[in-house]
């Protein structure tokens, strides 16, 4: 009888023994015989032992090390057991987390440290606007923040101005009284603000500041709130430079269409139904009772598309008011604005439309911390050039950039 071993010790990447053994009498494998017993044991390096049993089976076990110590984060690059690509994603975000807490800390001194915004205090929402003169707006202002101290500060008016809406509803005017609606133009353009305020009035969940000041209406006390987030930080300077536009452009006379929700009143999201209503008071006290500021209402809370009737109405009053230019804005791009301007642009062929970049407010859900951080101004502002150049570049939600549709007001 001949007994036949073969030994193969390990390739380069391993130390792995392999031992097979074969038992022949030299007639070939149908001959019966007893079966040769080797007993074989090998431990490799990571601590892994292969061993046959008395049959010839093999077996591996993993030995434990009591010596080795658990690793830790910054240990993974000694172990094998994870690859070098999840070692390197592992780290980035690591440190970018802790970038971003360091920004929000930063962030967060830097503003408290910074004056705060104008509460009461309307501003020119454009500084650079061309036709105006620094005397007319001068004197805008002055007679904006007059009625604001002098007329809206009284507790009679504010009584009254919780009760309804002292501006007129499209639906009321007659068709013969469209035309006259052209006098009201801002040198050929006509304006049109989807959603007003909507994140300060169905989003906020925050406490807002202004203390018990029953002066301030809501929209007012969520601008005073110190915030030390960037994403809170950018809709107090959107939700200003709204205020102050429409404050500035109704007290001027110049016309304004406000397309609110709809039956907002009655939705969860609205805090105020009662025992006052904070929305209407916001909406009376922007508009001063212009004569010149019309509204209609949208077809739900979430949507900015009027019902077939309301836009049939609009169209008939665009028609004949006949602007050079419409320009569009308010709650949000790439949503309710959105949605609202592109029905817009299938009715209208008669007058170019666009929407205002710096009336355009963008959704704390569609953008990043770091797209917040940058369109806000050390002071708090909002910084309008960024803002414009980024609605040119970026796609927001389901908008696609459309650069030759968006404009700048200045």
């Amino acid at each position: 009888m001949i007994i036949k071993d073969s030994v193969v010790l390990g390739s380069r990447h391993s130390n792995t023994v392999t031992i097979k053994h074969q038992k022949t009498d030299g007639h070939g494998p149908t001959q019966r015989s007893p079966r040769l017993s080797l007993n074989l044991s090998v431990t490799l390096k990571n601590g892994t032992q292969i061993f046959t049993d008395s049959k010839g089976f093999e077996k591996r076990e993993k030995k434990k090390n009591p010596a080795a110590r658990p690793q830790g984060i910054f240990d993974m690059y000694s172990s094998n057991s994870i690859p070098a690509y999840f070692q390197y994603k592992i780290t980035i975000m690591i440190l970018a987390a802790i970038v971003r807490v360091l920004s929000v800390i930063l962030w967060g001194s830097i503003m408290l440290s910074c004056s705060s915004l104008p509460v009461k205090q309307v501003e020119n929402p454009f500084p650079a606007q061309d036709g105006l003169t620094t005397e007319v707006m001068d004197y805008t202002l002055y007679e904006v923040n007059r009625r604001n101290r002098e007329t809206e500060d009284s507790p009679q008016w504010i009584e009254e101005a919780y009760r309804k809406l002292k501006i007129r509803a499209l639906g009321d005017i007659s068709e013969k009284e469209y035309k006259r609606y052209r006098d009201y133009l801002d040198r050929g353009r006509l304006y049109i603000i989807v959603h007003p305020a909507f994140f300060t009035f169905f989003e906020y969940e925050g406490k807002p500041g202004g203390g018990e000041d029953w002066r301030l209406n809501y929209l007012e006390r969520f601008i005073s709130e110190s915030v030390v987030f960037p994403k809170i930080s950018l809709m107090q300077a959107q939700e200003k430079v709204m205020r102050d536009f429409i404050e500035v452009k109704s007290t001027q006379q110049k016309l304004i269409i406000l397309v609110l929700p709809a039956h907002y009143q009655d939705s969860d999201r609205y805090a105020f139904r009662f025992p006052r209503d904070e929305y209407t008071r916001f909406l009376n006290e922007v508009t001063n009772e212009s004569g010149s500021v019309l509204y209609v209402y949208s077809r739900s809370m979430n949507s900015g598309k009027l019902r077939k009737s309301d836009m049939k109405r609009l169209v008939s009053f665009l028609q004949a008011v006949m602007p050079e230019s419409i320009l569009v804005g308010g709650s949000y791009y790439g949503r309710c604005v959105s949605a609202f301007y592109r029905k817009l642009r299938k009715k209208i062929d008669f007058a170019p439309s666009y929407m205002i970049a710096d009336l355009v407010s963008l959704s704390p859900s569609d953008i990043s911390f770091s797209t917040a951080l940058s369109l806000v101004k050390s002071d708090g502002r909002l910084d309008s050039e960024r803002l414009t150049h980024y609605l040119a570049k970026n796609k927001v939600n389901r908008q696609r950039p459309i650069p030759e549709r968006i404009v700048n007001i200045r």
